[in-house]
């Protein structure tokens, strides 16, 4: 995991935990100053981590697993 990784994961989870719903990705670039596609690239990545649900039938919504997060990036983020 690297720190973009993380800092997706903290915004979703705060958005979430403060309205209910899962932010719009163009939500989630602006507050992270990346692009849609970096998004669309950092929800499969958390996903594929464990970190995301994508409920079937449904667009757009993203829930929280229950699996935690560790605060400690890997040592990816620092050669990022």
């Amino acid at each position: 995991m690297n720190e973009l990784d993380y800092q997706t994961y903290h915004y979703i989870a705060e958005y979430i935990g403060q309205r209910g719903y899962s932010p719009l990705q163009s939500e989630i670039a602006d507050a992270l100053h990346i692009d849609r596609q970096a998004v669309q690239e950092q929800i499969l990545r958390l996903w594929n981590f464990g970190y995301l649900c994508h409920p079937p039938h449904t667009t757009g919504t993203l829930y929280l697993s229950t699996q935690e997060i560790s605060q400690q990036v890997n040592e990816e983020s620092a050669v990022a």
